[in-house]
């Protein structure tokens, strides 16, 4: 009963040969050669901004404004903002406990257990 039997069908079957190895190529369009025609010949001209860094400039510009009417928000009594800046300025307070030894007897039986577990 331990023999393996196998159906008619997958008696020939080999399986596929492996792809021939090639040499690993960096990121980007794997045929391309370099100093070869570009592979995006009418691509984005040198010189245009990226629309990211020009909203993260911006920003970086108004970012006293910002932070000064945040404050002022918070001073006025805006629990969100003063939310906004505690959790920027202060770091987060982590729960600290010391290991905890103690000999639990397995044997007993399970309200023994949490008694031995339980406070004193």
């Amino acid at each position: 009963m331990n023999a393996i039997v196998q159906p008619p069908w997958g008696s020939d079957w080999k399986p596929a040969p492996a792809p021939p190895a090639t040499e690993p190529r960096g990121p980007g369009n794997p045929s391309w050669v370099k100093n070869g025609p570009s592979p995006n010949p009418s691509g984005r001209p040198p010189g245009i901004p990226d629309r990211r860094l020009l909203a993260t400039q911006q920003m970086l510009d108004e970012m006293r404004n910002i932070v000064a009417v945040l404050v002022g928000k918070a001073l006025e009594g805006d629990s969100n903002a003063a939310a906004i800046i505690l959790a920027k300025t202060l770091p987060s307070i982590k729960a600290q406990a010391e290991k905890v030894n103690f000999h639990l007897d397995t044997d007993a039986p399970i309200s023994g257990q949490v008694a031995q577990v339980g406070p004193p």
